[in-house]
């Protein structure tokens, strides 16, 4: 397991690269970035913010909206105690939820690295 403030590395990683998919699974979403990395998010607050629109996961919009970001580049990665905050070049957003009470069980975050096989963010890691 990683310490929060040592997983920056795993993220600086999706900086310029391009968003090629988002998996709808039964308990978790993920996002796939070409080439990898990937990460699976098991929060269940996550938001996209698009062209003044805005969807949570679970809303009828959400699956639309995800999906139109599709291409798109990461511009960068903010990173809180309460949230991680994928910002695209366009001004999109993908907002995830840490907040203990938006985790669907003790992962929040799997994330797979290109240069790093695995890092698993768990719910206190960011205490």
């Amino acid at each position: 397991m990683n310490e929060f403030k040592d997983l920056q590395s795993f993220w600086d990683e999706l900086v310029g690269e391009g968003l090629s998919g988002v998996v709808f699974v039964r308990d978790y979403l993920q996002l796939q970035f070409s080439p990898p990395p990937q990460i699976k998010l098991h929060s269940s607050h996550v938001v996209v913010s698009t062209d003044g629109r805005s969807a949570k996961l679970g809303e009828e919009a959400f699956a639309n909206l995800a999906l139109s970001l599709i291409g798109k580049v990461v511009g960068g990665v903010k990173i809180d105690e309460q949230s991680v905050r994928i910002l695209l070049a366009d001004a999109s957003e993908i907002l995830i939820s840490l907040r203990l009470e938006h985790c669907q069980g003790p992962e929040v975050v799997e994330f797979e690295g290109r240069d790093h096989p695995w890092a698993i963010l768990r719910v206190g890691d960011t205490d």
